[in-house]
């Protein structure tokens, strides 16, 4: 159990550091840069304010790239440290008045000394991985701009016809042409990283031999699993994609229908959603399986999620055997 825990509210130029003790309500809190300087300023003034007897554990907000340099001089330094999602301690804060960097540290602290049997820590990301996750982000990015410029030519070309709106539709015509081109290149570039690392390709080799798992939904679900060594379990990653149903009760006059949680990953549902409309028209066993919930039901969404639950159940089972995935016989 660690008796110490300082709390870093982080910013893409500061660091705020709260520190709090077990068992009294006296606090420390300074300020440092988000560089390497900063770093080994954190360092001096840790050891300064610990005893000998001292276990001290930084806990931090997931911010992204953000805190990725200073998980790293962490994990280097011999700190355990943990990684908590933003709105998890949002939730935790009670009523507050206060709005401030040195508040939020305070928060985040009090929240790790709170806790800390619930946490995991040193989960920072793998080289490989992180790269992975850069390079399909930077994809999605481009995707967006390329899909923006598509529509922008369609309202020019359907509402305005003078002269410079054809300059215009030109020149975003070459734009979108060249987006394409990078967006493929990066497509190349995800390809090439994983086919020159076997975790990673043979995890994709696994994924991709599932009906209705395409590359794009391969890379996102290895990035978010972390190759499936943060998330092993089928039913968290349901319920981290905006899947997995819960009841909704309450006493013994509420008794409505079990509902997915909007708290969770909406873009990998997204991409599960298109991959169990496909599954549906191209795998036999799932199709049979749609068309009789459909006559049982009737509802094509809630029937989709339980495809969509299957797909992910599939993926887990598939990557845990080793083995590609075999269709069965449907009779």
């Amino acid at each position: 159990m660690y008796n110490v825990v300082i709390g870093v509210d982080i910013s893409k130029s500061t660091l705020d550091l709260c520190l709090v003790k077990w068992g009294t309500v006296q606090t420390a809190h300074d300020s440092f840069l988000n560089k390497p300087f900063g770093f080994g300023q954190i360092d001096k003034w840790t050891t300064g304010q610990l005893c000998g007897t001292d276990k001290v554990m930084f806990c931090l907000e997931h911010t992204g790239y953000y805190g990725h340099k200073f998980c790293l001089f962490l994990k280097q330094k011999g700190y355990d440290y943990a990684a908590v999602n933003p709105l998890q301690i949002k939730h935790s804060m009670g009523f507050r008045r206060e709005k401030s960097d040195k508040a939020d540290a305070l928060s985040i602290a009090r929240y790790g000394l709170r806790f800390q049997q619930d946490l995991h820590f040193n989960t920072n990301l793998e080289d490989e991985i992180l790269a992975l996750q850069v390079l399909v982000n930077h994809r999605k990015h481009l995707q967006k701009q390329e899909l923006a410029l598509n529509n922008r030519n369609k309202v020019l070309s359907s509402c305005l016809s003078d002269t410079y709106t054809k300059t215009v539709l030109k020149d975003t015509l070459s734009l979108k042409s060249l987006i394409r081109k990078r967006r493929r290149k990066t497509e190349q570039h995800i390809e090439q990283l994983i086919g020159t690392n076997p975790p990673l390709k043979k995890t994709y080799d696994l994924l991709v031999s599932i009906p209705g798992i395409g590359p794009v939904i391969s890379w996102y679900t290895i990035v978010f699993t972390q190759n499936f060594g943060q998330i092993r379990d089928a039913r968290k990653f349901a319920c981290y994609c905006c899947v997995a149903p819960f009841k909704n009760e309450s006493g013994t006059s509420i008794r409505k229908a079990t509902r997915v949680s909007f708290y969770g990953n909406r873009m990998m549902k997204s991409l599960l959603v298109f991959g169990a409309l496909n599954a549906t028209k191209y795998d036999p066993e799932l199709k049979v399986y749609y068309e009789r919930q459909m006559q049982v039901k009737a509802n094509h969404r809630l029937v989709l999620n339980a495809v969509m639950n299957k797909l992910i159940h599939r993926m887990f089972a598939t990557v845990k055997r080793g083995t590609p995935y075999v269709k069965r016989p449907v009779y």
